[in-house]
């Protein structure tokens, strides 16, 4: 019986080996994966709480700047926020504020003059441009944001020298229906990687001043209005003294 017994101690100690291996092997590999898993689920959740912070954020300015709407009628200051959010949106990719530039154009008669500014170089701000051609003009014709990424190669855009360092830039159009106020332009002297995220809160933004810019427009036509109608009833008083002052004159000559 003893020698069968020894005949086998060999092969279970190999066995008893090759289990402790394998066992050795599994663990690893489970440890691995579950390290492996806990860095992808930690990273996820790390990308899931920026893109959250970065949402509620982008509603903060939007309720910021329609706080502004409602506490002012300066088209002006609307407009100058409208840029600012605008242009924070692309500083949380990463892109940093000193590579941005961009400006509100407003149509002034036939030709679209610059209001608001970032950036703007020498006389820029005084420069016209007719609003027809390049991502301007195709923004108004479509209804939509625009990109290029060659703005210095523009048209319109390369009149102003802020444009000439920029590599990426973006146009959202200001209209309501077939009215159409302007564009908003910004661009970067980094690449941009816009999103549908990014056009959802440009084109809010531009739905928020364009409100602002009607209701302006509305006040500015209602003080008009107001003007006229003072005018015109201290015109019609002085006629009335007139005559009233004339007609004794008359009756005594």
């Amino acid at each position: 019986i003893g020698d069968p017994i020894s005949a086998w101690l060999p092969e279970l100690g190999v066995a008893s080996l090759t289990f402790l291996l394998t066992a050795v092997i599994l663990i690893t590999i489970i440890n691995s994966v579950t390290n492996a898993t806990s860095k992808k689920a930690a990273q996820a959740f790390d990308s899931e709480l920026l893109r959250l912070r970065t949402i509620n954020h982008r509603l903060q300015s939007l309720r910021e700047m329609a706080s502004l709407m409602r506490a002012t009628l300066s088209f002006e200051r609307v407009v100058e926020e409208a840029l600012d959010v605008c242009s924070l949106a692309l500083q949380e990719m990463g892109i940093p504020r000193q590579a941005l530039t961009g400006a509100v154009f407003l149509f002034d008669g036939p030709v679209l003059r610059p209001l608001a500014t970032r950036r703007f170089i020498g006389n820029d701000a005084e420069r016209t441009i007719p609003g027809q051609r390049g991502i301007i003009g195709d923004s108004f014709a479509k209804a939509e944001p625009v990109i290029t990424d060659t703005p210095k190669q523009d048209p319109e855009l390369r009149t102003y020298v802020a444009f000439q360092n920029a590599v990426t830039a973006i146009c959202i159009p200001l209209r309501t229906g077939f009215q159409i106020f302007g564009a908003m332009v910004i661009g970067s002297s980094k690449p941009v990687k816009f999103t549908e995220d990014h056009f959802d809160l440009f084109n809010a933004v531009a739905d928020q001043a364009v409100i602002s810019l009607q209701n302006a427009q509305l006040y500015q036509n209602l003080e008009a209005e107001k003007q006229r109608l003072i005018e015109a009833d201290e015109a019609a008083r002085k006629e009335l003294a007139r005559d009233l002052h004339d007609g004794p004159t008359q009756t005594i000559a």
